[in-house]
């Protein structure tokens, strides 16, 4: 996957992060698999990659992640709304 994402992502520098829980939330489940493994390569805990705003506040709430990856467009909302909705709670 040579997209717009993953080549931004390549490029921000990273220390080993171990600790630190990600959640993924994109409307192609292919590219959050992508991210995923770029993300574990470089020693994040990724808990996980979401397709819908739905789900992803579910697996937020549950969860706790500490960064949360999203596209703007997502299946049934935006990442703009889902990120208003987390400021919110």
């Amino acid at each position: 996957m040579a997209n717009k994402a993953e080549r931004i992502i390549s490029r921000i520098s990273h220390k080993v992060m171990g600790d630190t829980r990600v959640l993924v939330v994109v409307e192609k489940y292919i590219s959050g698999k992508t991210l995923r493994n770029m993300l574990e390569d470089w020693e994040y805990d990724v808990i996980g990659v979401c397709t819908s705003g739905k789900e992803a506040l579910v697996r937020i709430k549950e969860d706790r992640p500490a960064i949360i990856l999203t596209d703007i467009e997502l299946n049934n909302c935006n990442g703009i709304h889902l990120a208003c909705h987390l400021n919110l709670h």
